[in-house]
């Protein structure tokens, strides 16, 4: 695919990015290196493909369980090859809120979504890696996951992964969130508004 794009974390510093409408791959290598240096077992590789603007194919890989998730629009999600399947949670209590956390954000953002979750009686989950935890929500381990930003290399392939999956996910390419990454908010069909307040998301 000489003539596709790509953009990927692992740029080198200044490298001008390359976007193709025809076809732009978008890769992280290791979601969750802090994870990866230290031994602790929550990272994965991450794979999306865009065309048009919009993210078709997503592909998630996490090695040390073997575990591939894989999605393209209109075709489903699936991990291993079987067919994914999203909880039917409700309530914030019937389950477990995957929450990130970035610095390029002032840790208050984070306190008080953590307080809003809670309040509601909720609980949550910090893994390390967005992409991972997305896959999670496509899962049906989590019910939602929040951060308060996250790039697109992070979470592009998980985005088509919980939309086939039956899931929600909010508009994380707006206003630039390719290139200068966004919240990411993710739930479950049952959860949509309440994992929203959760993120004191705005529609």
């Amino acid at each position: 695919f000489p003539g596709d794009g790509f953009l990927g974390e692992e740029m080198a510093s200044g490298e001008p990015v390359k976007l193709v409408e025809e076809g732009t791959w978008v890769v992280d290598p290791i979601d969750g290196t802090d994870c990866f240096v230290y031994g602790i077992p929550c990272w994965c590789i991450s794979i999306a493909w865009m065309q048009e603007g919009d993210v078709k194919i997503g592909v998630i890989y996490d090695p040390l369980h073997d575990e591939m998730y894989a999605a393209a629009v209109g075709h489903g999600a699936k991990l291993n090859g079987k067919k994914l399947q999203i909880s039917t949670a409700t309530e914030l209590s019937d389950g477990i809120t995957g929450m990130g956390y970035s610095t390029r954000v002032k840790p208050a953002v984070s306190i008080e979504a953590l307080q809003r979750l809670m309040e509601a009686g909720g609980m949550f989950n910090r893994c390390g890696s967005g992409a991972l935890s997305l896959a999670w929500v496509a899962a049906g381990r989590l019910i939602g996951y929040y951060e308060p930003h996250i790039n697109s290399w992070d979470c592009l392939a998980g985005i088509v992964l919980v939309r086939e999956a039956g899931g929600w996910v909010n508009d994380f390419l707006a206003e630039d969130g390719l290139t200068r990454g966004n919240p990411i908010i993710a739930a479950a069909p049952g959860l949509v508004k309440k994992i929203q307040m959760v993120g004191g998301y705005r529609s």
